[in-house]
């Protein structure tokens, strides 16, 4: 780049970045909490089920109101009542989870819940407020693994009730205990995800800087009682080792009692992460969908670690697969690991997060990924193997698939690099060729000696959900090993998984042109067969999965007859959006299908990707309270939404490839790692027919593809938008 181009270059950027206002400002915590309109959506149609609390990037500690729901860990907008404020949860899992110490103000210890209208209701990065109709005002912020809640009792006084006993599982053994008028402690069980037996233990510290008169409701609930006109503050931390984790945590954290100090804390916190994408749009309901869904992306996986050791570095956190453990008074679990000079995470939703959130971490944000990575890797050398779905420190083994191989190598790929790569592979490798491997007492790829024996699952594979569904996860895992094989120089490991991973053709069958079941040792085809019916698959159907061979994308379209014959099938597949996993149509609320209106990049068709990748966008995602087509699933969802408003998508697993769509905004400036710029300029946005781009003012580019260079070490990419079509005027011969 010449130096003129370089400073034409800084020029534009320093002008887009002068004009933003604070990106927190954008953020709208309730966007995603009603239910979706949408028909046939997975999971009760919560919409995507995210919570409107207090929360931290990555933090241990999530401070949020629940509602009267199936799921007591849930808040759902239209529900008129809380049955407290409780210090975990997860964003739009679809499942019952967390729900930990839930936090009750009310006048009268009989009452459960208390009523709220949203005209009282506040919530912001790092932030949450209400009035509540007992006229109890309630004010949370936190730290990472700590929090502080301010709460305006009436002149007629009141009470906070903490129930110790009860998770969103339901009930649980736990202990609570006075220590003074200033502080109790508590430790529970937790866990339970999703109907799993996962068992955790939980510890909680809770200081207030005013005396309480302490009383004790029984089955595990307390009251602090508090005299009228009190403005009470308490302080809260978790940790799940010891008490005395959680108090340090406390201490360290948070020091005083200065609350507005944290909340601007928290915010600047939020402020610094945000801020990494900055965007230039006189959109603001636009600009407000996107920091939503970045700010949904930073919410998981979650710190579990305590504070770590000021002199030594070394941190606390509880062995992965050691059971939970109730103990009487000594509030310290006997399984203690260190984490030394790194951050241990929990909470992997892998086969949600493997396909877009992972490489959205790693590109922009690889010191948390590295040591997310690392954490998985620590996590399989105490139980075995990589986990599949990691709640807290526990196996709960939900979904199906290989996720983890694909989240570290495309993680590895995308630039977070700090962990022991070499060891990962070595899992990655024991888990795709040891039948019967487990991570504890859970088999990490189940079916795997008939999968290597017939290249497939077969039909009526002991313990395998979705034989069809899971063959083509296999192969995508494959896929996955064989490029971080080829990355450490590991060649026959490398052609093995990638020959083992273009077995998708044989869940392939030629007469429906559909992936269907099918018997051993390449028997017939299962019949009869329903494309539109969930057996064999998992959360979608033959005519959503056909799309489904992300690594092999090419082939797949040769496969299915060629470029035209696959544009014809994709614009019928496109001509409904979200319609539910029993349709042949598109459906945006499950993650099988994120790759898919990406597909015409490998076609002579990419304005397809940019129209369908904008209606998609503009259609299902909404600043609403119902603005989320399917269950967040930790911030899957909404990182896909992040790359499609970028114009961006790393459909390939384990390879640092970014395919294109129209930009959302007029210019985008992205801070890369290395603090080098990467500007993505559309100036004619909102227009969606890209005609031509041009690279770092001169070089066109001719295919859909960033250049993988400018990933890495930024540029600039200047888009020309037209109202039509226009393949023909920028794509190679």
């Amino acid at each position: 780049m010449n130096v003129l181009k370089l400073a034409t270059l800084f020029s534009v950027a320093f002008c887009a970045l002068t004009t933003f206002a604070d990106v927190t400002d954008y953020v709208d915590p309730f966007i995603g909490t009603a239910i979706h309109n949408d028909s046939n959506l997975l999971h009760g149609g919560l919409g995507g089920n995210v919570h409107p609390g207090a929360a931290y990037p990555f933090g241990m500690l999530i401070w949020s109101p629940d509602t009267e729901t199936i799921d007591s860990a849930i808040y759902e907008y239209t529900k008129g009542a809380i049955t407290g404020f409780s210090l975990t949860h997860l964003s739009g899992p679809g499942c019952i989870a967390a729900g930990d110490f839930p936090i009750l103000p009310v006048i009268d210890t009989n009452y459960v819940s208390a009523g709220y209208k949203h005209r009282n209701e506040s919530a912001a990065p790092g932030y949450y407020g209400v009035t509540l109709e007992n006229n109890i005002q309630v004010e949370l912020t936190v730290n990472q693994r700590s929090g502080m809640g301010r709460f305006h009792f009436p002149s007629s006084g009141g009470n906070l009730v903490l129930n110790s006993s009860h998770i969103a599982a339901g009930k649980i053994l736990s202990h609570v205990e006075r220590v003074s008028d200033y502080e109790i402690i508590a430790w529970s069980e937790t866990g339970y995800f999703c109907g799993a037996q996962n068992k955790s233990m939980l510890n909680l510290v809770l200081q207030s800087e005013t005396p309480f008169t302490f009383k004790d409701l029984g089955d595990g609930r307390v009251a602090l009682q508090y005299p009228g006109n009190t403005v009470a503050q308490i302080k809260v931390a978790l940790s799940y080792v010891s008490v005395d984790g959680a108090r340090n945590n406390l201490r360290r954290e948070i020091p005083n009692w200065d609350f507005s100090q944290l909340r601007n804390f928290a915010r600047e916190a939020w402020s610094k992460k945000l801020s990494i994408i900055e965007v230039e749009s006189s959109d603001t309901d636009q600009t407000k969908i996107f920091y939503t869904a970045l700010y949904h992306s930073l919410l998981h996986p979650n710190i579990i670690s305590d504070v770590p050791n000021s002199v030594s570095n070394i941190a606390e956190y509880p062995k992965f697969g050691a059971p939970g453990e109730f103990y009487t008074y000594s509030g310290r679990i006997s399984h203690a690991q260190q984490a030394v000079g790194y951050t241990q995470y929990a909470n992997v939703s892998g086969w949600d997060t493997y396909r877009s959130q992972a490489q959205l971490l790693a590109w922009l944000y690889p010191s948390e990924a590295s040591d997310m990575m690392k954490s998985l890797v620590k996590a399989a050398e105490q139980c075995g193997a990589l986990p599949k779905w990691a709640e807290l420190n526990s196996e709960t083994n939900i979904m199906n698939g290989d996720p983890a191989a694909t989240i570290i190598a495309s993680s590895y790929a995308f630039g977070a690099k700090d962990f022991p790569v070499s060891e990962a592979l070595k899992f990655m490798q024991l888990t795709a060729l040891v039948p019967g491997t487990k991570c504890g007492s859970k088999v990490e790829r189940p079916g795997l000696e008939e999968y290597m024996r017939d290249g497939y699952l077969p039909n009526g594979t002991p313990g395998v959900w979705g034989v069809v569904a899971t063959s083509l996860e296999y192969n995508v895992a494959d896929y996955s090993v064989a490029q971080l094989s080829k990355e450490l120089g590991d060649t026959s490991s490398y052609n093995y998984f990638l020959n083992r991973s273009l077995n998708w053709k044989l869940n392939f069958d030629s007469t429906s042109q559909l992936p269907r079941q099918r018997y051993a040792k390449h028997g017939p085809w299962l019949s009869p067969f329903d494309s539109l019916s969930l057996d064999g698959f998992v959360e979608g159907n033959a005519e959503q999965y056909v799309w489904f061979v992300p690594h092999d994308a090419a082939n797949l379209i040769q496969w299915l007859g060629g470029n035209a014959t696959v544009v014809a099938r994709l614009d019928h597949h496109f001509s409904k959006v979200n319609s539910g996993p029993t349709s042949e149509y598109f459906y945006i609320g499950n993650e099988p299908s994120f790759n898919t209106p990406w597909l015409y990049n490998y076609t002579n068709k990419p304005s397809h990707t940019q129209y369908h990748v904008r209606k998609i966008r503009t259609d299902s995602f909404t600043s609403k309270v119902d603005g989320l087509p399917g269950n967040d699933d930790l911030g899957a969802t909404s990182s896909w939404y992040v790359w499609a408003a970028l114009g961006l998508f790393p459909t390939i697993p384990g390879e640092a490839k970014l395919t294109l769509a129209t930009p959302a905004f007029k210019k985008i400036v992205i801070t890369l790692p290395n603090t080098k710029l990467l500007v993505l300029h559309a100036p004619d946005a909102p227009l969606v027919y890209i005609q031509g781009i041009t690279l770092n003012g001169g070089t066109a580019l001719n295919e859909p593809w960033l250049p993988q260079e400018m990933i890495f070490n930024g540029g600039y990419v200047n888009f020309t938008l037209g109202g039509s079509e226009g393949d023909s005027n920028w794509l190679k011969p």
